[in-house]
């Protein structure tokens, strides 16, 4: 019966950011940080309003790929403490 290798790619590769995607990388990581989302994310939007005050309700976020809909849906989520 052959072996299994040993468990080395723990040591090997460590968990680093450096071997995330791009994307993820630059993800950004505070509302203020969202690029071309203002009507849904400036101060008086009602969008805004909501992740502020605690009351996020469901929703559906409908675009093309790489318009931010997973990166909105992630803050989102961060400011609803439902990661």
């Amino acid at each position: 019966m052959p072996r299994k290798p040993a468990n080395v790619t723990s040591s090997l590769l460590p968990e680093s950011t450096a071997l995330q995607p791009l994307a993820e990388r630059m993800r950004p990581r505070r509302l203020e940080q969202m690029v071309g989302q203002r009507r849904l994310l400036a101060p008086d939007a009602p969008l805004r309003q909501a992740l502020e005050a605690g009351k996020v309700y469901s929703m559906v976020l409908w675009g093309p790929p790489g318009c931010g809909k997973t990166t909105l849906a992630r803050l989102v989520a961060h400011y609803a403490e439902a990661e």
